[in-house]
């Protein structure tokens, strides 16, 4: 869960078979449950390995790579993460490009070895939220391929549309979890499982099970599509001051999504 692996930070649809004419489309990997990207800087011949994670508020470079390819680094300054206090430096003029996209100029250092163990490779960056402000931006699954898309070339023939609102610098959506009503839980594609969930009454009744994970198995709904037996970790208290939890790649795996910022929106496509 992102408590294991990104707990850091405080932080489409056209296809229909064949991909969008026009678009801007790169490749990544899911491995790890996780959406790897290949970072192209001025300062390294070897491209880094940045995870695409919405759920960060901001771009960040691992405070190792950092050093290695020359940053300069700002003051060090606290920021709250989802497991606590965290250390970061700012980087004003990072020079970084996913294809032809140019990645945010002010970004974070933090130090990302912890996130790291455990997966496959080393982890130099996340690319977050900010980058996807003002954009249109999908991720296929089946072709492993992200596109950027302009609003012409967004089909939404056969789309379920979900409003998504900024709250704490990411983007929310609305989830509705056991019957419950809806709530807003951030996107976060830096979570590899499906579901977090935040339940004073559900994780009760896990402990009293003697659960030591407290976790179930429970229907998921988003707008009008129903999802059953979603493995769903629960918490007592909110990661996040006014989020119900976090939806990650367990779950936006099962389609091909498109993150609308230009009009708030979240495409899902089965």
């Amino acid at each position: 869960m992102r408590f294991r692996t990104l707990f850091l930070l405080i932080l489409g649809l056209g296809w229909a078979g064949n991909p969008v004419r026009g678009a801007t489309e790169l490749p990544f990997s899911f491995i790890d449950g996780m959406i790897w990207l290949k970072i192209n800087v001025p300062t390294s011949a070897l491209p880094l390995n940045f995870l695409l994670d919405s759920g960060a508020s901001s771009t960040v470079l691992d405070l190792k790579s950092g050093i290695r390819l020359g940053a300069a680094l700002g003051r060090r300054e606290t920021a709250q993460g989802a497991a606590g206090q965290i250390e970061t430096y700012q980087i004003k003029d990072f020079r970084g490009t996913f294809g032809a996209m140019a990645l945010p100029r002010s970004i974070l250092a933090v130090d990302l070895r912890a996130v790291s163990g455990g997966l496959h490779q080393k982890i130099d960056g996340l690319l977050g939220a900010d980058f996807l402000k003002d954009r249109i931006v999908q991720v296929d699954f089946r072709t492993r391929k992200i596109r950027f898309l302009e609003s012409n070339e967004l089909s939404e023939a056969g789309m379920e549309i979900l409003p998504l609102k900024r709250r704490n610098d990411v983007l929310c959506v609305e989830v509705s979890v056991a019957g419950q009503p809806h709530e807003w839980m951030r996107l976060d594609t830096g979570c590899r499982d499906a579901l977090q969930w935040v339940s004073k009454t559900a994780m009760n009744e896990a402990v009293k099970s003697n659960v030591t994970a407290p976790s179930i198995k429970t229907d998921v709904r988003l707008g009008s599509l129903k999802l059953q037996s979603v493995p769903t970790g629960l918490h007592e208290k909110p990661m996040f001051r006014g989020e119900a939890g976090l939806l990650g790649n367990g779950l936006l795996s099962k389609f091909t999504f498109t993150i609308d910022s230009v009009r708030g929106r979240l495409l899902l496509l089965k």
